[in-house]
């Protein structure tokens, strides 16, 4: 039993080169993405739940102003940064 193909969004994705389908659609009729960052537990082919798999922010405050965003973004590059060997 296989899935029929979307033919719209298989139309739209080669509008854009075949880079992407929009969201929410895929190539196949009656199945939609999920949402970035979530995920799916199906169970006989059903859907017994869907969740944020991650959330950034959990258990900090978010920015308040750009001062607060440039600082953590600066952190956050600064961590990255560190090399174990020499970098030309």
């Amino acid at each position: 039993n296989r899935p029929e193909l979307n033919r719209n969004a298989i139309i739209t994705g080669l509008v854009h080169n075949m880079r992407h389908i929009p969201e929410p659609h895929t190539a196949y009729q009656g199945f939609l993405k999920l949402r970035p960052g979530h995920a799916m537990i199906v169970k006989g082919g059903r859907i017994q739940t869907i969740w944020r798999h991650y959330d950034p922010l959990a258990g900090q405050d978010a920015p308040t102003d750009a001062t607060q965003l440039r600082a953590l973004l600066e952190d956050a590059v600064a961590c990255r940064m560190v090399a174990d060997v020499p970098v030309a």
